[in-house]
């Protein structure tokens, strides 16, 4: 569950050097942030809360910093021609993401016998506001399950055709036996 809300519409890159973004859509790197962001959002960035999405399913790409040359360090390098799509963490966002996930992924009949969580310290009570949303979701789908779990600094898990590195996410893992 990354609890991403995708901003605006996907964006050429056109211009970078190595993990800096120079150029977004026809303006400097910041630039082009700052006009997809909410009104309220646009004059102090929180980069904390805000990623860049290659396409769907793919871990967003933190930003490590806003330049003064109007550009952005990123993650992970962008070449000119790709594209990319703003995206913010917001904690209801989140929420939801995690409850859709698990209704998703449940099989009604069968629940799992034990769980695994692995939480970002950037997703747990720090973003939600002094409660674990995530957790106190999954109670609520399985308040009798199992779970071991702990807090990270980033999530590791497969994705496509390679394992990722995920930031600010929630991992879990439900371990079903169907023979019970």
């Amino acid at each position: 569950s990354s609890g991403l809300r995708p901003l605006g519409e996907a964006l050429r890159v056109d211009a970078s050097r190595s993990y800096d973004l120079l150029q977004v859509g026809g303006q400097h790197a910041v630039d082009s942030l700052r006009r997809t962001l909410p009104g309220e959002r646009r004059h102090e960035l929180a980069l904390h809360r805000i990623v860049a999405l290659r396409q769907g399913g793919e871990p967003g790409v933190a930003i490590l910093a806003a330049n003064d040359d109007g550009s952005l360090t990123m993650a992970e390098a962008f070449a000119p021609g790709d594209h990319l799509q703003w995206a913010i963490r917001q904690p209801l966002s989140a929420e939801q993401d995690m409850n859709e996930a698990l209704n998703v992924t449940v099989n009604g009949q069968n629940r799992p016998n034990f769980a695994l969580m692995f939480s970002c310290i950037g997703r747990g009570p720090l973003f939600y506001g002094d409660d674990d949303r995530d957790l106190l979701t999954f109670r609520e789908h399985f308040p009798d399950t199992p779970l071991i779990g702990a807090y990270g600094s980033g999530q590791i898990a497969p994705n496509s055709t390679a394992n990722r590195l995920f930031q600010n996410s929630v991992m879990t893992l439900l371990f079903e036996n169907a023979h019970v």
